[in-house]
């Protein structure tokens, strides 16, 4: 039978493969994660240390037997064979799940200063993350906390103590309370020359204070005080479709003259309808006019309120708003 290039090929394809098999070469245990250690009457947890130190799985050791002296000689051993010959020379029980490995004791290795009810849990964090939890569960020093790359806690020490860690969790570990989204503006305009002085705007949760904030220098003025807003507002959406909103702060403006300074302290609790603007505050100035005399010069300040699409965690960071607007639309 005549073979092709194609059918030597395949030839030549299985006999790589059969020879690789054969020295031992698969997918599974590449040589860079074999393991070789040489170690006498060394503890069990430096021993697990110098196995598992150049893994990705972990490992949770019952902190009764962390002393318990293993002897091991293994050369290009896997991890699963290395970390069981150490477990069988050390008389103990384990079990492994997701890449992590619970070694613990029985009543055999166990003295009067571990009880023998020590247990081990491996816990899925769900909404919050491991490495936030751990340092809350290990603060008491009753437990012994490990954090895995997959956001989950593994959990080792007396049952009783675990069980007040796992409802713990359970308490702190619940999904965020999600809230509507707000949009603020707050416009200053004068009847000075027609302007629109100021505006600042932002987006944030309800219920959470948002800061709007704006600055700038007055043109042609070198010793005048800053154009300002500097206002916290903290929007609360109501059912008829209302935003309740409350706020405290300032807006400051100068006038023509470096002297003309004029602040409006603001201090309000008002229910919006949405994209209605409303006046939050309005007066008369007296300030130095084109002239050389007097005027009044009237202001009023804005606030629109609106609830944007869609909704986000109640502890969402609030960045600072800080969005200049000198058009004259509320």
């Amino acid at each position: 039978m005549k073979l092709t290039n194609v059918s030597r090929l395949l030839i030549v394809i299985i006999v790589l493969m059969a020879a690789f098999a054969v020295a031992g070469w698969t997918a599974d245990t590449p040589a860079r994660d074999r393991i070789t250690i040489d170690i006498t009457d060394m503890s069990l947890n430096d021993a697990l240390q110098q196995i598992f130190e150049s893994t990705s799985q972990s490992y949770v050791l019952d902190p009764a037997i962390t002393d318990l002296k293993v002897t091991a000689h293994l050369r290009n051993a896997t991890l699963d064979a290395a970390v069981k010959a150490i477990i069988n020379t050390a008389g103990i029980l384990y079990n492994s799940e997701n890449g992590v490995w619970q070694i613990f004791g029985h009543n055999g290795v166990r003295d009067a200063k571990h009880p023998s009810d020590t247990k081990s849990e491996v816990v899925n964090v769900q909404y919050l993350t491991a490495a936030e939890l751990a340092p809350i569960l290990a603060k008491s020093g009753k437990l012994t906390v490990t954090v895995t790359s997959n956001n989950k806690l593994v959990l080792a020490g007396a049952a009783k103590d675990v069980s007040e860690a796992l409802e713990l969790i359970k308490a702190l570990d619940v999904a965020p309370k999600m809230v509507k989204t707000v949009s603020l503006k707050l416009v200053l305009k004068t009847n000075h020359s027609g302007e629109c002085r100021l505006s600042a705007q932002g987006v944030g949760p309800e219920g959470s204070p948002m800061s709007l904030w704006f600055t700038k220098e007055t043109p042609n003025l070198a010793d005048s005080a800053p154009d300002i807003i500097s206002v916290n507002i903290t929007p609360v959406c109501m059912s008829d479709g209302r935003v309740q909103v409350t706020g405290t702060g300032i807006v400051r403006w100068t006038g023509i003259s470096q002297f003309d300074i004029a602040t409006v302290n603001l201090n309000f609790s008002l229910a919006l309808e949405q994209d209605k603007p409303i006046v939050v505050a309005s007066g008369d100035t007296k300030m130095h006019g084109d002239a050389g005399y007097d005027v009044l010069v009237r202001h009023e300040i804005f606030l629109t309120a609106n609830v944007e699409p869609g909704e986000v965690p109640a502890a969402s960071p609030q960045p600072q708003a800080k969005m200049p607007d000198m058009s004259c639309d509320k």
